[in-house]
């Protein structure tokens, strides 16, 4: 599938034609799954995007019935550089993830969930440390003054319960893998070797393991993650990917103890809100 540039006319899967053949000189890459109808784009880039201080693309990868095509060509028309990708394969988030990260054009990617708002507070300071050295970045909402709105009162409990026992039991750098809010430079993203074929977000926690395990030079960033702000149906299931989540902690005991594993052992750099 070619890689399509879109601006003003192009919609999603407008037959491969490109109007703008040219790579943007950005450093941030924004790559947003769409996963499941009724997300309001709009208004969730508007506020993703109010304060980004990088040049900066979207790419955006979605199903074709998920997208409103008066809403694609607004967006088109809106942002300066924008991306649309029509979803292909069977690999779910993962295979989104994989189809905008290989067309992205940015040394830094930022993945965010469609279905989430507040990373607005948290993008500047992402980029600072990844610029810093950083080449793996990942929100937190239970530490340094972030925080979650909004969403299942058990399944952020759960999550903050899980994350702390991560932290406790084996030794994870992160006091939130589990949120959708991750930024990497793009050459790390295939040393993951990243595994799950679900079409929620158990992928970012997968990500953030295999970033430790990997011994990388990690970071994180308190956030406001603000869930359900723009409607939509949710791409967290915890009913349906709860064994998943099961499975991936099971790994992390196993093996972010594990003395030959080449993990990060430097402390996290944690940055608070509007540090």
């Amino acid at each position: 599938m070619k890689v399509t540039l879109c601006r003003h006319e192009e919609l999603i899967g407008a037959d491969d034609q490109i109007l703008q053949e040219r790579k943007p000189a950005v450093e941030l890459s924004i790559v947003l799954p769409v996963i499941g109808k009724g997300v309001c784009l709009e208004g969730m880039l508007k506020l993703l995007t109010i304060d980004v201080a990088a040049a900066y693309e979207l790419v955006i990868v979605a199903n074709r019935q998920d997208i409103d095509a008066a809403a694609c060509e607004r967006i088109s028309k809106r942002y300066p550089l924008v991306q649309w990708l029509e979803k292909t394969g069977q690999e779910g988030t993962l295979g989104a993830l994989r189809q905008g990260i290989q067309a992205a054009n940015a040394e830094f990617i930022l993945v965010v969930c469609a279905d989430s708002a507040g990373p607005i507070i948290a993008i500047n300071q992402m980029l600072k440390l990844a610029r810093e050295g950083c080449a793996f970045v990942s929100g937190t909402r239970f530490a340094a003054g972030g925080r979650r709105l909004g969403g299942s009162y058990l399944e952020m409990s759960l999550s903050k319960l899980a994350n702390r026992l991560l932290h406790t039991l084996a030794g994870s750098v992160f006091t939130d893998c589990t949120t959708g809010l991750k930024l990497f430079r793009k050459d790390i993203f295939e040393q993951l070797s990243l595994q799950s074929r679900s079409e929620g977000w158990v992928i970012a926690f997968e990500m953030a393991l295999k970033a430790q395990f990997n011994g990388l030079n990690v970071g994180e960033v308190a956030n406001v993650a603000i869930d359900r702000l723009y409607g939509g149906d949710s791409t967290s299931h915890l009913d349906k990917e709860f064994f998943a989540y099961i499975k991936w902690f099971l790994w992390a005991l196993m093996k972010l103890r594990d003395p030959a594993a080449k993990r990060s052992t430097m402390p996290v750099k944690c940055l608070r809100l509007m540090e």
